[in-house]
């Protein structure tokens, strides 16, 4: 006895595996979907350290800058009080017309500039400053991450004999 083929009926088998791998390719896009997720949180985070870093350098930067054209004209003669009052002075060139630094974390800086962080003697001009930075990262209106980054750093002048 032979049996005839339906030409008309489809195999469950095929019908399985359609639907197999219709349910797997929605598995892999929905998988695929929440990796993205994590990956632009991770580049988020990268990019918030990145900035702190950053902005530590420019503080760096201008500070020196600042340091070095106070330090230009200073003698081992001159006073703790006379550099204060040119370090402000240079600081000042910094700050715009409402009285605002355009590099944020110079007013640190300047908080610290009093004769406890000055060491002068006849050979040499330092200035030891405390430098933090910090980033704070919001995810729907709460914090994720909070990045604080501290340091101390030491200026120094060697006076020519």
């Amino acid at each position: 006895m032979k049996l005839k083929n339906n030409k008309k009926a489809m195999s469950i088998a095929i019908t399985f595996l359609v639907l197999f791998s219709i349910a797997i390719m929605v598995l892999i896009l929905f998988y695929l979907n929440l990796q993205k997720q994590d990956a632009k949180e991770k580049i988020t985070i990268f990019n918030t350290l990145d900035k702190v870093y950053i902005e530590s350098n420019l503080l760096d930067y201008y500070t020196e800058k600042i340091f070095k054209s106070s330090g230009s004209n200073f003698k081992p003669s001159n006073t703790k009080s006379e550099f204060i009052i040119e370090f402000l002075s240079n600081l000042n060139e910094y700050k715009n017309s409402e009285g605002i630094y355009f590099v944020p974390g110079l007013k640190q800086i300047e908080a610290q500039i009093n004769e406890e962080n000055i060491l002068l003697n006849s050979s040499r001009l330092k200035l030891k400053l405390n430098i933090n930075s910090e980033k704070c990262l919001l995810k729907d209106g709460k914090k994720i991450i909070d990045i604080k980054y501290t340091y101390s750093k030491t200026f120094e002048k060697v006076f020519k004999l």
